[in-house]
């Protein structure tokens, strides 16, 4: 079980650290930037769009908060909001100021 909450835990991680940093890249003009750079890059190396990876990590996201709701971890409610808030680019990386 605790092996579980931790890998459930390092995914939710690096889900939302993935997101966060293809959220700025989608902010700044494509591929300038350190970050803008990091998304391109990323993007092309699995073959896919930034657009892609940008959905996809918010595909992840939203699974995972589902999980958590699932299990009782999450009320409802929290999920709704958190989901919106990552349909509307607005997570950021975990422990972070709004953390």
């Amino acid at each position: 079980m605790k092996r579980m909450l931790l890998i459930t835990t390092a995914v939710a991680a690096l889900a939302a650290g993935l997101f966060a940093v293809a959220a700025a890249g989608a902010q700044q003009d494509r591929g300038k930037g350190p970050v803008g750079d990091f998304v391109t890059r990323l993007a092309d190396r699995l073959g896919i769009s930034e657009d892609e990876l940008t959905s996809a990590v918010k595909d992840v996201e939203i699974d995972i908060v589902n999980d958590a709701v699932g299990s009782g971890r999450l009320t409802e409610d929290q999920g709704a909001r958190i989901i919106g808030r990552i349909q509307n680019g607005q997570l950021r990386f975990p422990g972070g100021p709004r953390g």
